[in-house]
């Protein structure tokens, strides 16, 4: 989130429940303490970590990637409206942040992945 979106990654937390609602259920901006809250079972249900070989699944850090930036930018507008900043959900819709997306994905490959 820090290389993507230029935000500290303090402002994410994290949770496991059930996904009813995607969504709800993915990504929620919390007006209570003001953290945007990801559960980690929606990012396990679309089997892009594979637990027994403790590794990302082939092919999956691109597609997990482009899903939780989405959902992600979608509740970082939440955030910036709710602190008066106006603000439109623009996730990989934004040039900048694309960019910032693309060499994010780059390094991660050149690394090794996650």
């Amino acid at each position: 989130m820090s290389q993507v979106f230029k935000r500290s990654i303090e402002l994410l937390r994290v949770f496991y429940v059930a996904t009813l609602r995607a969504d709800v259920s993915v990504a929620s901006y919390s007006e209570e303490d003001g953290k945007i809250w990801v559960n980690a079972l929606a990012f396990q249900q679309s089997q892009s970590y594979d637990h027994t070989a403790g590794a990302m699944a082939p092919g999956a850090i691109k597609r997990a990637c482009l899903y939780w930036t989405q959902r992600i930018a979608m509740e970082l507008a939440k955030l910036d409206n709710r602190e008066g900043r106006e603000a439109q959900p623009t996730g990989l819709y934004d040039k900048e942040t694309k960019q910032r997306f693309d060499t994010f994905l780059r390094t991660t490959a050149k690394s090794g992945g996650f």
